[in-house]
């Protein structure tokens, strides 16, 4: 019934305006016609369990109206779609100390494409102990099933090559300790991790890509005032792919990251942080050339008012490629503007801009932008929703990866 309702609107809108103006029309119409209805702020309430352990359920629907289902240069698919994320989250703390374990699932359902439809299923847990003022200790645990959607990553050249998403599971965990009372002017952090992905179906054209990573960190504060700090932070990952066929190209390397920089908080109504530094990629075979370069972490949020701000960050450095080439430099900055009408209705607005460098893989150069608006009503405490609106426009040098994609969506979610 829902699909039918979705795919009648669109039919009736497509008949009569564009695309751009479909959007237009339809953010305008949900804004007079929801933001009456708001009359208390979000904020759902859990269930007391034994031992202060807390439960907080949460369920969201979403439907999705997109111009471009596959992400393709032309002869694009129209397609609605309908996603329902539950979730649950069991937890307890005192204030320092804290434990949780939550579970949550995305189904996607897509109308006249039903071998687009998939489940993702993510469980995750934390747990955060002082043992001491200066002392703390934190782990994290990830354990996920997910999906990649035909057309983007192994199939983005031709969403054709299978039939329905790709499926891989995820493992991620870490721990952490840190050395430093809040109070104090320097404090130490060590962390390690590891990580592993291994997809589940496609065998032919997943081999050669499940990998493992292992992450080994540290970090170093120093106040140099009441609102500012000084900045070390030093990064070693190990990646491993699966190459037991040997029928792949060894793309095994090392990266190390050396960042030195400065943070604060409150000054001039702005937090942010500055750092600057050092990357390097060192491969196991001279068949990839080995990669040294600056690397660049910029963050600023200005809040002007208390229920407004602007928020910008910058990033440079060279990330793993899971698809083409060796590895990518890239530069991406993003823009996001955040406004709270009222306690009931609020607008959230996002410009992300990226530029890829494939290195390893002959001229590619790929270039993203994309553009996030979205209004939100909190109708009662246990119940909100929101209208959004997503603009994807993708370049190459590779012509069949130049693309275009519009999203309208609207929102439910409600709690206890």
């Amino acid at each position: 019934m829902l699909h039918k309702t979705m795919d009648k609107l669109n039919l009736k809108l497509s008949g009569k305006l564009t695309r751009h103006k479909q959007a237009y029309l339809l953010v305008v119409l949900a804004l007079v016609t929801w933001s009456n209805l708001a009359s208390e702020f979000y904020d759902p309430a859990s269930l007391s369990g034994t031992r202060g352990i807390q439960l907080i359920p949460e369920a969201t629907v979403s439907l999705q109206t997109t111009d471009n289902l596959y992400f393709q240069t032309d002869n694009t698919t129209r397609s609605n779609l309908i996603w329902f994320k539950p979730s649950v989250k069991a937890g307890w703390g005192d204030g320092l100390n804290y434990a949780w374990l939550a579970y949550q699932a995305q189904i996607k359902s897509v109308s006249q494409f039903k071998q687009d439809d998939y489940s993702d299923h993510q469980l995750q847990a934390a747990v955060k102990y002082d043992v001491h003022s200066k002392h703390k200790l934190k782990l994290l645990a990830d354990l996920s099933s997910l999906h990649q959607e035909r057309g983007t990553g192994l199939t983005e050249r031709n969403y054709q090559l299978i039939d329905s998403p790709l499926n891989y599971l995820f493992t991620n965990l870490s721990s952490s300790y840190k050395y430093g009372a809040e109070s104090a002017k320097a404090m130490l952090g060590v962390g390690l991790a590891y990580s592993k992905k291994q997809y589940q179906n496609y065998q032919t054209l997943t081999t050669g890509r499940n990998f493992e990573k292992q992450k080994i960190w540290t970090d170093f504060e120093y106040d140099l005032g009441p609102v500012t700090a000084t900045t070390f932070d030093l990064t070693t990952e190990k990646l491993n792919y699966d190459l037991a066929d040997g029928t792949q190209i060894n793309r095994n390397h090392r990266t190390d990251k050396f960042l030195i920089g400065i943070k604060w908080q409150g000054l001039a109504k702005t937090t942010g942080r500055l750092k600057l530094g050092w990357q390097r990629k060192i491969f196991e075979t001279s068949q990839q050339a080995n990669f040294y370069g600056t690397a660049v972490d910029i963050g600023l949020t200005w809040q002007p008012k208390t229920y407004s701000s602007f928020s910008f960050n910058l990033a440079k450095s060279a990330k793993d490629s899971e698809t083409e080439g060796a590895f990518i430099k890239l530069i991406e900055w993003r823009f996001k503007w955040l406004h709270e009408w009222s306690e009931t209705g609020a607008t959230r607005m996002e410009l992300t801009r990226n530029h890829q460098n494939y290195i390893g893989q002959s001229g590619r150069k790929d270039t993203d932008l994309a553009i996030l608006a979205a209004y939100e009503f909190k109708l009662t405490r246990w119940f909100k929703a929101d209208i959004h609106f997503n603009r994807q426009v993708h370049k190459s040098t590779s012509a069949d990866l130049t693309f275009d994609k519009n999203l309208i969506g609207f929102t439910l979610t409600g709690g206890l």
